[in-house]
């Protein structure tokens, strides 16, 4: 056989081997994929045993995809063939796309790093993906959010006095090999041994106070997840105490004014509130003004209101028991009320305007962070796309709904912003946002209205 048959016999044979292995990029697809899955199944083992709302939403999140990963492997031809590269792991896997970008979107605010490298994922398999783009847009801006923070913690931090009663306290819990931990690595490893967890936790809380350039988080971030891992592993907190009443005294009044004596609700809390309480929203619509239903409304137990309402109480009632608002406007926040569910998308401007805008004492609950923007973990995904900006009547219809335990629930003046505004005088100068998805807010009424009466939509 000539030489020139040989080598072409080989690069045959070559070619038949790459066909049964799969090209190489579909090769390293899966494999990227596989260890993201893995990355991932470590993370919601660890947040499995967490209450946090966001913790729980991911933790889901991550069992969906390993069950839609578990069904489409359940052929085995189909599992060889992308073990072996030969398929691509997006390849006729529809669930699995979408179960992965459902957890990316849950990941941005736990993991902004890892939210983008799912994006990244994402957009390798459908590079023209809309839903992608917008995860790894929303990724890079919580990660330059995060070290825009980051600056700014170090900045304050650098002004702080190591002789401070915070650090003074901490230096005298931390033991001399204490400087020798490795982070939250060397917290991890001291609680492993049996240590006690305030000396364990003293070096890395001294260096998030002085903004040392070997921590990786603020003081009180660290603070709370210090004292999160004790509770977790079962070690005493006494030893925290000196700690926890130095950072009191200090951090009460001066990084967190007005919102000292405000006691937080978080979702769980508000389903104990409304279950088995009949319900109305009360729109800011000038049809209220055309009907007599002040009575009706204050006759149920739970009397929503929105943003800049005003009252007439022969018409809208006169009762408010819980006020829903955007974070950015400054109408009501002084009205008395039982709950104040403060809306918002970017997680730092909220934090900033409540810091601005909450009254201490006008209202006995206020809602946390699980209740900040309902819409990231209460719309379906085929609507979340439609409606990016719902309003502060849809996320909280988008609470009740998940939360299910209302046995009636009302909506008044719900006309969806087809005629004039009924709110406060202050307030009527403000156009009619354009940026909401009036006609998607409208269908979901629709679909789960069970009755209708002049301007009322009962839903239950």
């Amino acid at each position: 056989m000539s030489q020139f048959a040989v080598a072409a016999k080989r690069r045959f044979r070559l070619a038949a081997i790459e066909r049964l292995r799969g090209t190489p990029q579909t090769r390293r697809e899966n494999a990227t994929a596989a260890a993201l899955l893995a990355e991932l199944s470590a993370i919601a083992s660890e947040l499995s045993g967490s209450a946090a709302w966001p913790h729980v939403q991911l933790t889901r999140a991550v069992v969906d995809l390993q069950a839609a990963v578990a069904a489409d492997r359940a052929d085995p031809g189909r599992s060889e063939a992308v073990a072996l590269g030969r398929a691509a792991w997006h390849r006729g896997a529809g669930p699995v796309w979408d179960a992965f970008r459902v957890v990316g979107e849950r990941l941005v605010r736990y993991d902004a790093d890892l939210a983008g490298r799912v994006a990244t994922l994402l957009l390798e398999a459908r590079p023209k993906s809309d839903p992608a783009r917008g995860l790894r847009k929303e990724a890079r801006a919580a990660v330059r959010d995060r070290d825009r923070d980051a600056d700014r913690w170090r900045e304050r931090a650098g002004s702080r006095s190591p002789d401070g009663a915070v650090p003074t306290v901490l230096a005298a819990l931390a033991p001399p090999t204490a400087v020798d931990e490795d982070g939250w690595f060397g917290v991890e490893d001291a609680l492993d041994r049996g240590v006690d967890l305030a000396p364990a936790l003293a070096t890395q809380l001294r260096r998030s106070y002085l903004g040392d350039a070997r921590a990786t988080r603020a003081y009180l971030p660290t603070l709370r997840a210090g004292v999160a891992r004790g509770l977790v592993a079962d070690r005493p907190l006494g030893g925290l105490r000196p700690v926890l009443d130095a950072t009191f005294d200090e951090f009460s009044s001066a990084e967190r004014p007005g919102l000292v004596d405000v006691e937080t609700v978080d979702i769980s809390g508000l389903r104990e509130y409304l279950t088995g309480r009949t319900v109305c929203l009360v729109a800011n619509s000038a049809e209220l003004l055309e009907h007599e239903h002040g009575a009706e409304i204050d006759s149920h137990d739970v009397v929503v209101r929105f943003n800049s309402f005003a009252l007439d109480p022969v018409r809208t009632g006169e009762r408010t028991d819980v006020h829903a608002t955007i974070h950015l406007h400054d109408f009501n926040w002084d009205v008395p009320v039982d709950v104040r569910l403060v809306f918002a998308g970017d997680q730092s401007a909220w934090g900033h305007n409540l810091r601005r805008h909450v009254r201490p004492g006008a209202q006995r609950l206020l809602g946390d962070d699980s209740l900040r923007w309902p819409r990231r973990t209460l719309l379906a995904p085929e609507l979340r796309e439609r409606c990016t900006v719902p309003t502060s009547g849809f996320n909280m219809l988008l609470v009740l709904d998940y939360l299910d335990v209302s046995p009636r629930i009302d909506l008044y003046g719900f006309n969806f912003h087809s005629g004039a505004p009924h709110r406060r005088p202050d307030a009527m100068h403000l156009p009619v946002a354009t940026a909401h998805s009036y006609d998607v807010e409208r269908e979901w009424v629709a679909a789960r209205t069970v009755s209708t009466a002049p301007g009322r939509i009962s839903l239950r």
